[in-house]
């Protein structure tokens, strides 16, 4: 099993959020959003998340993919101008890091990526 982070969260942890962006960006039949990729613009640099299509796990770095064509990702505006907060790697029960769970501007986690058919799944959380 592979380690979704190749990086020090630290170093983006606190960053203001300036956008989020998504490559592929699809709407299933009932409104939810999937994408192949996403990107987090932050005050001094970049959170790209993707997943590896041979295993289905989150991959997370610190660095830019320019060239592609990224179009903001209109669910999740609301967290854009927040601080990036935590974030979580979620493992299956098989051990395969299959979903990154992240806050803004404080510790409860807010949204969930998950890998699913070599697509980026995207989940809003609500606490009950």
């Amino acid at each position: 099993m592979s380690e979704p982070l190749s990086f020090d969260w630290e170093s983006v942890q606190g960053q203001r959020v300036t956008a989020i962006e998504g490559i592929n960006l699809q709407l299933d039949q009932v409104a939810r959003t999937h994408c192949d990729a996403l990107m987090l613009r932050l005050d001094n640099g970049v959170l790209h998340v993707s997943v590896n299509a041979d295993t289905d796990e989150v991959v997370v770095k610190d660095s830019d993919d320019a060239g592609k064509d990224w179009a903001p990702v209109e669910a999740l505006k609301e967290y854009v101008g927040y601080e990036l907060g935590w974030c979580w790697i979620a493992r299956n029960y098989l051990g395969y890091a299959d979903a990154l769970m992240l806050s803004f501007a404080g510790i409860d986690p807010e949204i969930a990526l998950v890998g699913i058919a070599s697509s980026l799944q995207i989940y809003r959380l609500t606490r009950i």
